[in-house]
């Protein structure tokens, strides 16, 4: 993920320590994931059609658990991320669905309004971004 490395980059933090990391956040997602697939809720819950995740790591987490247990998609299930990180949505296998963030924008406008408020002008306003829908081949047809 883009982030750890963006760290590494500006910190004292040593590769190996944010590889260490990303690798233990990555076993936390996949044993939650796990949980939940092998547990009572998906029982419950009957045949999942679709799924939203949070983000596009817990994406990806969620198509590399499900083909475990036998699950394709978008044959079984749909699937979209929310992030549209370029370094990995377009080339899992299938490539993952997602929105794209406008971040620039989120970033410009909160500086803007962090500055106005250290000058004493600005004042507390709600700002809804647009994100964008990228469609990619984790998308199947409607059950």
């Amino acid at each position: 993920s883009p982030m750890p490395s963006a760290i590494s980059n500006r910190t004292s933090v040593e590769p190996m320590s944010s590889a260490l990391l990303d690798s233990r956040h990555r076993q936390a997602i996949r044993a939650r994931l796990q949980t939940w697939l092998d547990g009572e809720v998906v029982r419950r819950l009957g045949p999942l059609t679709a799924v939203f995740a949070a983000n596009d790591a817990s994406a990806m987490g969620f198509l590399r658990a499900a083909g475990e247990h036998g699950l394709t998609c978008p044959d079984d299930f749909s699937l979209i991320g929310f992030d549209n990180n370029e370094e990995f949505t377009p080339y899992t296998t299938p490539s993952i669905s997602t929105f794209d963030q406008p971040l620039n924008d989120i970033g410009t406008r909160a500086a803007e309004r962090l500055v106005g408020r250290v000058e004493g002008h600005g004042r507390v306003q709600k700002t809804v971004f647009q994100a964008t829908f990228i469609r990619r081949e984790s998308i199947g047809p409607p059950p």
